[in-house]
């Protein structure tokens, strides 16, 4: 749909606009209600994401999915996180996977914060800052699931600004890369009509607002691209002056 139409461009807005606050929390809500409200397009994003973490893809129709935005890790919140659990004990958790979604913030420093809670300090100790993936990461490694794996959603892929320290396997991803992924179920038509709306409204916005520009790697050159460039070469300098 176009922009000016879109569900998610309404609601949401630019959520890159340099004049307000960061819009990333309501991105994050837009992902989890499509994967909530779309059962058959989120299985298909969970095997994406299986593919990243060696979960076999058997595994993801025999468990029962919990999402959910903004759990508490300690004092610290996590942005998605998605848990796959058993069937028949639910309270054992086969998969494990919290989700730090950016959009035009960096990954930034916190407290360290390596319990549950955060660490008492006195009037003259200084807390120590961290990369935020510090206590994500801490917590994660904690937790008894049998398939742990963090990852890190933004517009540009983040893997050389992650830690080295980290305890837990974590993966980039960019939301061109996720809208990639989710084209194939509506391409091959497999999506029911209630779910194709959700979904074509979702990948519209990321096309508008959080596609990465910089990426050249879906790009193909067509004759019409050849024929402006030897157009500028013929004659740019004449339409310059």
């Amino acid at each position: 749909p176009r922009p000016n139409d879109n569900l998610f461009d309404r609601l949401i807005r630019n959520p890159q606009a340099p004049d307000r606050p960061m819009r990333e929390r309501r991105c994050a809500e837009m992902l989890r209600v499509v994967l909530v409200a779309c059962p058959g397009f989120a299985s298909h994003v969970f095997e994406w994401l299986a593919t990243y973490c060696q979960v076999p893809i058997s595994l993801i129709n025999e468990l029962d999915w919990q999402i959910e935005t903004e759990q508490a890790i300690g004092a610290k919140r996590d942005d998605l996180r998605i848990e796959g659990v058993h069937r028949e004990d639910s309270t054992r958790t086969a998969v494990l996977w919290t989700i730090e979604i950016k959009v035009a913030a960096p990954l930034h420093e916190s407290t360290l914060q390596d319990g549950d809670e955060p660490p008492e300090l006195s009037p003259e100790t200084e807390a120590e800052l961290v990369n935020q993936l510090i206590n994500y990461d801490n917590w994660l490694n904690r937790q008894a699931s049998e398939h742990r794996t963090g990852f890190v959603l933004a517009l540009r892929d983040q893997t050389a600004v992650l830690p080295p320290e980290l305890k837990e396997p974590w993966h980039c991803l960019t939301w061109t890369e996720l809208a990639l992924a989710a084209e194939e179920p509506l391409t091959g038509d497999v999506l029911p009509p209630a779910e194709r709306l959700l979904v074509e409204h979702m990948l519209g916005f990321i096309r508008h607002r959080l596609w990465d520009t910089t990426n050249m790697t879906t790009s193909r050159l067509e004759l019409d691209d050849v024929a402006l460039l030897r157009a500028l070469a013929a004659i740019g300098p004449a339409c310059s002056r």
